[in-house]
């Protein structure tokens, strides 16, 4: 899984949550102020976010490795703008 892939995922893992979190709160009959609220909520949505990610990579570890594709390998031939070259990125 790309790194930006992984980032997205990450942000709207987090992103929902703490953007409802006044309501999500209100719902379970806590009353915060709307920054302790933000606070309360990401830290508590941290944790689900980070066993979904952890999974997800798992995931598409084993994905890749029953189709038999090598992710590292390929990598080795991607520039750090994103583009596949013919010649491998020399290894420091």
């Amino acid at each position: 899984m790309r790194k930006s892939t992984i980032l997205v995922i990450f942000l709207g893992i987090i992103f929902v949550p703490v953007y409802f979190a006044r309501e999500i709160l209100g719902l379970a009959g806590l009353e915060y102020s709307l920054r302790d609220a933000r606070g309360v909520v990401g830290l508590v949505a941290l944790v689900p976010a980070l066993i979904v990610l952890s999974a997800l990579v798992l995931l598409n570890r084993r994905i890749q490795d029953l189709r038999g594709r090598d992710i590292d390998e390929e990598e080795r031939y991607e520039s750090d703008q994103g583009m596949i070259s013919l010649n491998p990125k020399d290894e420091p």
